[in-house]
């Protein structure tokens, strides 16, 4: 991400005279800038150990900041099992792709999303409740409202799962199905970087003026 780079640059100017424990900070910093800017996999909901690593640092006064990313973490975890369940009913046995000729079979999507006894039940109520996550988290109005036109313009006036099922799923093609998933994460994931990126760039400045006012006996040098 462009924002997180030059954030980085912003940090590391400002760590000429730190110790060596600070020091560990700004390289862990340079690796998140490395996970973040890369495309996020949809078959893997296991966080990064370094990503998850400046989460904790990052929300460590702050238990809030924390179970949001569990949250989002956990709803990761729900599509990439709800893909593979969805795969397996097709009767491929890995559970990572349709059996052959399962692509366009509608009644495949029909049988599953209509299933009560599965996960499938509880999409809706899980997107729904990802993205007041997101609305909760998000550190200014811009990002609240970019979340919640996303969310009125997907999910609209839908209050149930019969909802969310007869505008996207009736009659769809299991590999479309497929994509409206991957698409929902995607933009939720997009999301979560924005909401993580602003908590990186308090958690930046306090530490860069940490940095300065511990190496500087008068404070008023720190506008110098």
């Amino acid at each position: 991400m462009k924002g997180i780079s030059a954030l980085l640059i912003i940090f590391f100017a400002a760590c000429n005279s730190i110790t060596s424990g600070e020091k560990q900070y700004a390289e862990q910093f340079d690796s998140i800038r490395n996970v973040l800017s890369q495309p996020q996999p949809f078959v893997n909901p296991e966080p990064d150990s370094i990503y998850a690593q400046l989460v904790e640092r990052v929300s460590g006064d702050s238990g809030e900041i924390r179970q949001f990313y569990y949250h989002i973490n956990d709803f990761y975890g729900y599509i990439s099992n709800l893909r593979r369940q969805f795969y397996l009913a097709s009767g491929d046995s890995t559970g990572v792709k349709f059996a052959a000729g399962q692509e366009k079979n509608s009644r495949l999507t029909k049988s599953f999303f209509e299933n009560d006894q599965n996960t499938s039940r509880f999409l809706y109520t899980s997107l729904r409740f990802t993205f007041e996550k997101l609305r909760h988290q998000a550190m200014d109005d811009n990002a609240r409202a970019a979340i919640m036109r996303f969310e009125d313009a997907s999910l609209g006036n839908m209050s149930i799962m019969e909802d969310f099922y007869e505008v996207y799923l009736e009659d769809t093609e299991p590999a479309t199905v497929i994509t409206i998933l991957n698409s929902f994460e995607q933009r939720i994931r997009r999301f979560e970087q924005q909401i993580l990126a602003r908590y990186f760039n308090n958690y930046i400045n306090e530490l860069k003026e940490k940095i300065l006012w511990d190496g500087h006996s008068d404070r008023d040098t720190l506008s110098r």
